[in-house]
């Protein structure tokens, strides 16, 4: 193939239709028509001499080709925004910006990254996706997410990592749960149903782990009834039930004035979060920037923790 007689472009239709699995959301990301993806992709074939793409229900599966070009065009991608991030300006600049968050800091810290991104890159757009879609996509390391809030110390090789703040964590009750009537001792807590939130870091159940073992280095071995997938879950099946539900605080703090939660004090140990991004990206001054905009909004140092100032938390003890 001589890449002189090739449209540079074609590269940028074939990475937006890796990722969004479909020709009409690689059109939308790209503020283009349908046809003229579908044409693209059909002129890539060609220079390729691979199908690139083959039809599953209403999404496009990559060939294996396709799989194993990918990383090469994203490499190449984003060291070409670092060479144009020379020339960034945030008041113009139309770039979108990708973050990945679990449900919890979706729900609590990532308006703040969305009121700060409209404040100071104007005509950006911002992109937050799952933690779901960050690990199945690989998305830090492709290049695809500019940066993800996760526990600090859960970056792998090639990624680099700012602390942001401490995280405390709580249990939460309904209002009007039994426990709340008088004061119990972490081995009676212990006892009752709790909420199981399981996240996927790294090697999968890796976070559920760390907290398990910070619960039983207290001695407060809990007995599991539900397991769910996210915080939400766990905070509106506690709303519900007499189960317990494990929460970091701030987020605990929203889900209990939306559903009436209590929260049990307890001496239950937090956990620093951070920013991770794609250490080869530092010199991309857009990414740069973003990275700074986010530890701007959110961060509040590793010695600060944020605490509840609700006065409807009981001491557990």
């Amino acid at each position: 193939m001589n890449i002189n007689a090739l449209n540079l472009n074609l590269f940028l239709v074939f990475q937006a239709v890796i990722e969004e699995g479909s020709t009409v959301g690689a059109a939308a990301r790209l503020a283009v028509t349908q046809s003229a993806v579908s044409n693209a992709l059909a002129r890539l074939r060609h220079a390729v001499g691979d199908p690139l793409f083959v039809r599953s229900g209403r999404s496009l599966v990559p060939t294996p080709r396709a799989l194993e070009i990918h990383p090469l065009v994203a490499d190449a991608i984003g060291k070409l925004q670092g060479v144009l991030g020379s020339t960034f300006d945030p008041r113009t600049t139309t770039r979108t910006f990708t973050i990945a968050g679990a449900d919890h800091h979706q729900a609590a810290d990532l308006p703040r990254v969305a009121h700060a991104v409209a404040r100071a890159l104007p005509r950006a757009a911002l992109r937050i996706v799952s933690i779901d879609y960050l690990i199945s996509s690989d998305g830090l390391a492709k290049g695809t997410v500019d940066a993800a809030l996760a526990p600090d110390g859960s970056a792998t090789n090639g990624l680099h990592e700012t602390p942001l703040f401490r995280e405390r964590s709580g249990l939460f009750v309904r209002a009007g749960h039994p426990v709340l009537r008088a004061r119990a001792s972490l081995a009676r807590l212990a006892e009752l149903g709790h909420i199981d939130v399981h996240i996927t870091l790294g090697e999968p159940g890796d976070v559920n782990r760390a907290v398990r073992g910070k619960l039983l280095d207290l001695g407060f071995d809990r007995r599991i009834a539900v397991v769910v997938p996210s915080f939400t879950t766990a905070a509106m099946i506690a709303a519900r039930t007499d189960y317990v539900a494990w929460l970091p605080d701030h987020a605990g703090r929203l889900f209990g004035a939306l559903l009436g939660l209590r929260t049990l004090r307890t001496p239950l140990a937090g956990f620093e979060v951070g920013c991770s991004l794609l250490e080869r990206t530092q010199a991309d001054r857009g990414a740069a920037f973003f990275r700074e905009l986010v530890v701007r909004a959110l961060g509040r140092g590793k010695s600060v923790e944020r605490r509840s100032r609700t006065d409807r938390s009981k001491q557990i003890g």
